[in-house]
């Protein structure tokens, strides 16, 4: 009974991954000790921590301090195990997210500490033997000239090569773990206020929707939090909204920007001028911006041969679903009929 479940539940898996549409999973930023990633990532907390019970780097730090941070990888599995640590700086992601998980991010330009740049071995590779223990030092010095507000970024630990596959063929599973310790560095906890600009606004496609994409930017070295925002889209000159959209709970790491992307839903944009306005509350901070910006016959030309990229086979997708829901249910029916059979025989 329970290795007839076993085999359900691994094709339950595998029908579930082929039904996302990825032929290789990759999970990033999840805790590795939880998830059997294989190796667990812990840090050792150093002087100048702001915090002790803080389960990251929260430093306090003078100009040109030098200092050695460790972190201790364990490997969990009976076989070597290669991992890639770098010191990433902290990002905002399309979503307005935070992330870490970018070796190579291009700079805003109003970036002062490059975190990277200020430890002496921002990358490397670690093999770690079958079952193994190894404390990694990552020695950092700070700016010799003095910065004000903060300094985001991570120690992250990522797998070099996927695990295990699960299926044949096109429906192949494979984890790929990582894990990230926050670096907060500050030479005063003096608090800044973060300031908000917007720049660039225009037209893109992502996975198949339109979208109007404005460029916004933290330019503090402060970390924006709780960042609420509300758009309307209008022609040039008139108060008719076209396009509206509301977000919560976004946030910016500091010195940085990214594209707001607001999607077309079911309206179509025809080629003519148009104006934004955008308004945004965080945590230290408000903002109203107005913004004009043209929509070409080009430009929608251009995003109409992108929607003609072959799509994926829906049918499928819905198939899968049907024989998905199927074997749920057998698991259930076999469940429900093992726990009878066990009533029945008590009572004999």
């Amino acid at each position: 009974m329970r290795k007839l479940l076993k085999w359900v539940f691994i094709l339950v898996g595998l029908l579930l991954g082929s039904l996302l549409g990825v032929p290789i999973a990759h999970a990033a930023k999840v805790n590795p000790a939880v998830a059997g990633a294989g190796y667990t990532v812990q840090m050792v907390r150093p002087r100048g921590q702001v915090n002790s019970t803080s389960g990251y780097f929260n430093l306090k730090v003078q100009p040109g301090e030098q200092q050695r941070l460790v972190v201790i990888l364990h490997n969990l599995q009976a076989q070597p195990q290669k991992l890639t640590l770098g010191i990433n700086q902290a990002y905002t992601n399309p979503d307005g997210v935070i992330d870490y998980d970018r070796y190579n991010v291009k700079p805003d330009p109003t970036l002062k500490v490059q975190l990277k740049q200020i430890f002496k071995e921002p990358q490397r590779t670690i093999t770690l033997p079958a079952n193994g223990t190894e404390r990694v030092g990552l020695t950092y010095e700070a700016p010799a000239d003095p910065f004000t507000g903060t300094a985001l970024g991570a120690v992250y630990v990522s797998q070099t090569k996927p695990g295990k596959k699960y299926g044949k063929g096109k429906i192949t599973l494979q984890n790929l773990y990582a894990y990230a310790i926050s670096i907060e560095m500050r030479e005063s906890l003096k608090a800044i206020r973060p300031v908000m600009a917007m720049h660039h606004v225009g037209v893109g496609q992502v996975d198949r929707q339109n979208m109007v994409m404005a460029n916004l930017q933290n330019s503090r070295p402060t970390v924006m939090e709780r960042l609420n925002t509300q758009a309307a889209i209008t022609k040039q000159g008139s108060t008719t909204v076209l396009i509206h959209q509301t977000k919560k709970g976004m946030g910016m790491a500091p010195n940085s920007n990214f594209n707001y992307r607001i999607p077309w839903g079911t309206t179509t944009l025809k080629p003519g001028n148009y104006t934004l306005h955008l308004s945004a509350q965080a945590t230290k901070g408000t903002w109203h911006f107005t913004k004009n910006f043209t929509v070409t016959q080009q430009q929608l030309n251009h995003l109409a041969n992108l929607a003609k990229q072959p799509k994926p086979n829906y049918w499928l997708y819905i198939l899968l679903a049907v024989v998905i829901a199927l074997l749920l249910a057998l698991v259930g029916y076999l469940i429900y009929k093992n726990h009878k059979n066990k009533q029945q025989l008590a009572q004999k």
